[in-house]
């Protein structure tokens, strides 16, 4: 019978779960660019000009923003791009700070991958490889086996210094996210992750 991981599982579980923020976002932001989207725009109020959109608060009610005004930049190039790298990043934190959890179990290269992207966010969305040895040791790199794509790409020393958002998009960290997430899966359940 095969052995079960359950940290392992635990840790794919979570990987799937910070994905559904992102794909939330991705379909909010398509939603907003949609021009019947203004025909949900809330009635502006009595005492106001526009729209009103509300964030509730722990502390003081509500936080009040200009609705129109923010669905507007949700729609509109560059700062959907902005927004959404953004998200990403903070995708690649999550990711790595959980993995970083549980030592990166077996340095797998879809997980040194994420371990190398999350520095890069934080080192101001920058490559920060100062050893290249440990590259060949632990690879980091995309393993597709999982995923419907033909693209693989890896972290070599070459992109030491090198912006992250030139090397992937916003769509190479879902598929980074998702691989790795399948990987432990199999791992958790006791299946050769490298065998399908």
């Amino acid at each position: 019978m095969p052995q079960t991981d359950q940290n392992a599982l635990d840790a794919g579980n979570r990987l799937q779960r910070a994905l559904d923020g992102i794909f939330a976002l991705e379909a909010a932001m398509q939603l907003a660019a949609d021009p019947r989207a203004r025909d949900l725009f809330p009635i502006v109020e009595q005492g106001q000009n526009v729209p009103i959109g509300r964030i509730p608060t722990k502390f003081d009610g509500d936080h009040q923003y200009h609705f129109a005004h923010f669905v507007e930049q949700a729609s509109l190039e560059p700062s959907r791009t902005r927004i959404l790298r953004f998200w990403s990043s903070q995708l690649l934190l999550i990711a790595g700070d959980l993995l970083q959890e549980y030592r990166y179990f077996d340095r797998a290269p879809e997980l040194e991958l994420i371990r190398h992207l999350r520095n890069a966010v934080a080192h101001g969305d920058r490559f920060e490889i100062r050893d290249p040895a440990k590259l060949v040791r632990h690879p980091a790199k995309l393993v597709t086996q999982y995923l419907p794509t033909s693209t693989d790409f890896e972290i070599t020393p070459s992109l030491h210094g090198s912006p992250l958002y030139d090397f992937v998009d916003r769509g190479d960290v879902v598929a980074v996210i998702m691989s790795a997430s399948m990987y432990l899966l199999r791992v958790g359940n006791g299946t050769n992750p490298r065998v399908i």
